[in-house]
This record gives C-alpha cells, structure tokens and sequence, in this order.
C-alpha cells in the first residue's frame, strides 16, 4: 500500500532559486500563451538542482514530515480495514460530530509541529497533509471542514490511500517549489504539479527497487510507510533522486 502515481512566503533554498518562467503573472497581467511542459520541466530541475541540501534535509528529512504521513497509514486503517471512527475517537478524543477530519487534522498537527522548529517547514507539512486530505475527498472543502464521520468515511477515496507515497511526496514537492517563485498563471501552475509528480513517482519507483521489503536495521521489512524514514537515513540517495 502506499505506491503508484494519480494522474506563501519565501522558501530560503538558496541562491539561484526563483522561477523564470514566461507567464508566471507580474502585477495583473500575463501571456495568454501557455508555457510549454518542458520549459517548466527544465526550470524546475534548474529550481532544485540550486536548493541547498540542508534545506531540502529541514523539508524532507524533519521529525514533524515523517510522523504526519505516517499518520495517513493509521487515518487508512480505521477507515478502510476496521470501518470505524472508535480508534480515532480513543486516540486523539475526537468525536464523530460535523468537521471530525478537520479536527483530527489540526490535532495530528499539534503534537508533530513540537518536534520542528522550523515554522516554514512546519507550513509546508501541514499544507501538504491538509493537500493531500482534501484530494482523497475529491477536494470538496465543504465535506473536509463540515462532514461527519459516516460522510467523511463514505467519500475518502481508497485509491488515493494506495497510492500513498506517490501523493504525499508529489504534494510536498510542489508546495516547495510553488515557494520558489512568485504567483503563477493556472496553466503554470497545473504544469508544476504534474512535473512534481512525475518527479515523485519516479522517486518511489526507485525506493521500491531499492528498500521496500528489504531490512533496514531494526525493521525486518521496509513497507511505504516508511518512506520518509527511509528519506531521513539515506538524505543522498533522496537527494540524488530529486534532482535528477
């Protein structure tokens, strides 16, 4: 579970990191002509290739990354195997009332946000969890924000939860890169997410090939939950991967 591929503020990656792109918007206005795929391909290659790798360590490899997505394979567990709202309810002590995912959002954010000091990393890992919520429910904010708990549970997308990994990591690298410039046209911005995308399934491919069902030191068996522990330990294979 966790595999395959779906079809504000500045970021500090360093010097050499704001987009240049043909129709990103000055001001009001913006060529009506969209850039073509593959000079926003090659731009965002250029944008992470100049990311210092401390910074991509922070987003990446930060404690508060690494619990949250774990959290999803929980969120699954309750959702989709045992049916019921009762493990979340006892966990976090939240009830199935209207604006239950919302709660429990807010309240997987609060104890992770503890462990990372950075706010901007903090920012960027509760947007992509919150991303990632409202894309398993088709992303209709009303139901995220109002739904109960037997709305919330017959409208999360299964699918999106398989492919956990792959929608995870592809969020958390467009919402990166989205800091990297100023405001984008729609057709830019549809671009970077599918070129994060790519860029993601591509980085799952490879820790499939590389760790999953492998041992990796205490754990008998890597699962794509762990994903970003694997992220952590092995920063230059990651790394490497990104900028590819």
């Amino acid at each position: 579970m966790g595999s395959g591929r779906a079809g504000a503020g500045g970021g500090g990656g360093g010097g050499g990191t704001t987009f240049d792109l043909p129709n990103t918007v000055i001001g009001n206005s913006a060529l009506t002509k969209p850039c073509p795929k593959a000079t926003v391909e090659k731009e965002v290659n250029r944008i992470i290739k100049n990311l210092r790798t401390d910074y991509l360590r922070k987003q990446f490899g930060s404690a508060m990354t690494r619990g949250m997505y774990e959290r999803l394979f929980n969120l699954s567990v309750d959702v989709f195997q045992n049916k019921s709202w009762s493990g979340i309810k006892d966990t976090y002590g939240i009830s199935g009332g209207p604006g239950c995912l919302r709660a429990w959002a807010a309240a997987v954010n609060e104890r992770y946000r503890r462990e990372e000091p950075d706010q901007k990393v903090q920012e960027t890992v509760r947007i992509t969890f919150e991303d990632f919520l409202l894309r398993a429910l088709n992303t209709d904010e009303n139901l995220y924000f109002n739904g109960s708990s037997p709305e919330i549970m017959s409208r999360l997308n299964q699918n999106v939860f398989k492919s956990t990994s792959a929608y995870f990591l592809g969020i958390m690298i467009w919402r990166i890169l989205e800091r990297q410039g100023e405001s984008m046209a729609d057709e830019v911005q549809i671009q970077l997410k599918d070129v994060a995308q790519d860029k993601a399934d591509s980085i799952v491919l490879s820790f499939e090939k590389k760790f999953l069902h492998r041992k990796f030191r205490d754990k008998e068996q890597v699962t794509h939950q762990d994903l970003f522990l694997i992220i952590q330990e092995n920063l230059p294979w990651f790394v490497d991967e990104l900028r590819r």
